[in-house]
């Protein structure tokens, strides 16, 4: 007669039970977090620095608008308007924007070395023709500001050469270059850039240029 089988089970060891436990436990955490990740989250914390993009962290950096730098000139803090458009053109390298305020900027303070620097640089980033010309009316303010008028004209006319018709900064090249001859005592140049700046103003409803154009003629014959 063969030996009876005993019914129960054999006993599982106790450090085996735990090994059990904790394999269950893996795979519930394995399987939560592939559906988790499935779902678009990730229960894992992945570290900023080593996963977001060159974009994204000039977006984060990009913390100062311009209409915050614009607020420093407002109340005439020209040290803070000139930190803050630094710091624009540091995180957007073409920014013609933050050039030209910041060259207007150095101009209001009396710093022309810098203000022409920075004017001057904004002609290699102007994309169109137009900001071509804003360029050269940045250089010219800042060489009729500090007493060239001579240099300011040139610079002026080569603004207007290269403007495409119907371009909305031509009354004011025009007023500028006016203003320029009105400096070195050119009368009948000043008043025919002051009547250009006039017809084209309003040609484009530029209320603000025509009002300035029709102030100026005033004093032409």
């Amino acid at each position: 007669m063969s030996p009876r089988r005993s019914s129960s089970l054999p006993e599982i060891p106790a450090n085996l039970t735990a090994v059990i436990i904790a394999l269950v436990g893996l795979l519930s955490t394995i399987i939560t977090a592939y559906f988790a990740f499935q779902a678009g989250s990730r229960p894992i914390e992945i570290s900023i620095s080593a996963t977001m993009t060159a974009e994204a962290r000039r977006a984060e950096m990009n913390v100062t608008p311009a209409i915050e730098c614009i607020g420093y000139e407002r109340v005439q803090d020209w040290n803070g308007a000139v930190a803050c458009y630094k710091q624009k053109i540091i995180v957007t390298p073409n920014d013609f924007e933050s050039y030209k305020n910041l060259s207007r900027v150095y101009t209001t303070q009396g710093n022309y070395d810098s203000a022409l620097m920075i004017a001057k640089e904004m002609l290699d980033i102007a994309s169109v023709s137009e900001k071509t010309a804003e360029a050269y009316l940045q250089i010219g303010i800042v060489y009729l500001t500090q007493g060239d008028a001579n240099t300011a004209i040139n610079n002026f006319n080569v603004g207007l050469s290269v403007l495409p018709p119907g371009a909305l900064i031509e009354p004011t090249l025009s007023l500028w270059l006016g203003w320029s001859y009105q400096a070195n005592e050119q009368t009948d140049e000043a008043c025919a850039a002051f009547r250009r700046a006039s017809d084209t103003a309003t040609a484009l409803g530029d209320v603000t240029a025509s009002q300035q154009a029709l102030d100026s003629l005033a004093n032409c014959p």
